[in-house]
């Protein structure tokens, strides 16, 4: 439900077209692999241009180096800035790979119907007792993303009618509108999503770009006002502390590596580093034991693995 199936390509193809036709490409037709289709473009081919690497005592040549940007990292947190003659070269591939699954546009809106057709697009998760309240996701129809939402408990237990809901609770409180929040993105997705176990407080991270560097955001569910300033350069996970006190997050290093944990008051204020793993081969990562009784930070690589507890 997250991906956001061919519903933004006709603009994108008209430019890139466009684009194509104006830089002179696209002059010798091709067949599709359909053999019916002749395409107006050209297959695009990747320039060649040659770059000695010398490494381990060998010598290899690499006629793509050049697609390999050095502020990669740069990039990453901003894809805008991407070498421009990249850029165009991918603009040019994906307006050539359109084009010649033109014939196919009929067939992909049959089986992407025939696939959505096979689901209930407005589906609903089992709810989630905690305190006096019920969570759950659920989904609009025609929705690509959730909605994170909550009811009143019931003093009894969860009732059978309510799972999937025939109707929408009327007690229903939204704690996160996802669909809403990824209008005017051209990407959207949240890792984490939780409430503070005093149930005060809502907290998500969500990245808009697709490079996986998130963004956590905290909600006053009283006022439905978003608290301090967003955490920056996260992986996405987070948790908070027992006591709804403290929100400990994952720092992302510009390596994408998860390299340090961070700790700042949920309501907003000063981040405090906890713990920092300089060994760039182990990756990090921060969470509660059931009990409550410890904040754990798990570390490891692919052979071993350790955790640090921190009393709640």
């Amino acid at each position: 439900m997250k991906s956001r199936i061919n519903r933004r390509n006709l603009l994108v193809s008209s430019i890139s077209v466009g684009f194509m036709v104006n830089s002179g490409f696209g002059v010798t037709p091709a067949l599709s692999a359909s053999g019916s289709h002749m395409s107006k473009l050209t297959a695009p081919k990747a320039k060649k241009i040659p770059h000695k690497i010398e490494q381990l005592g060998y010598t290899r040549i690499d006629n793509y180096n050049w697609m390999k940007d050095d502020r990669w990292q740069e990039v990453l947190r901003d894809p805008d800035l991407i070498k421009a003659e990249v850029k165009d070269h991918l603009i040019i591939e994906n307006a050539y790979s359109r084009d010649m699954l033109k014939p196919t546009e009929a067939l992909q809106t049959a089986l992407f119907e025939e696939i959505k057709g096979r689901i209930k697009e407005d589906d609903s998760s089992v709810p989630t007792a905690d305190g006096n309240w019920e969570y759950y996701v659920r989904y609009d129809k025609g929705a690509q993303h959730p909605i994170n939402a909550r009811k009143p408990r019931s003093k009894d237990k969860i009732s059978k009618e309510t799972i999937p809901f025939a109707a929408i609770p009327s007690d229903e409180q939204i704690l996160l509108d996802e669909d809403a929040a990824a209008k005017g993105t051209d990407y959207y997705s949240t890792g984490t999503t939780t409430h503070s176990p005093d149930h005060k407080l809502h907290a998500w991270s969500e990245d808009t770009q697709g490079s996986e560097v998130y963004k956590i955001h905290v909600k006053d569910l009283a006022t439905g006002q978003r608290l301090g300033t967003p955490v920056e350069s996260a992986t996405g996970d987070f948790v908070f502390s027992p006591d709804s006190q403290y929100l400990f997050w994952t720092f992302r290093d510009d390596n994408g590596r998860p390299s340090r944990i961070y700790r700042r008051p949920a309501k907003g204020g000063d981040d405090v580093l906890i713990y920092e793993e300089k060994d760039p081969g182990f990756f990090i990562g921060v969470g509660t034991l059931s009990s409550d009784k410890y904040i754990v930070i798990s570390i490891g690589n692919q052979e071993t693995s350790e955790a640090w507890l921190i009393p709640a």
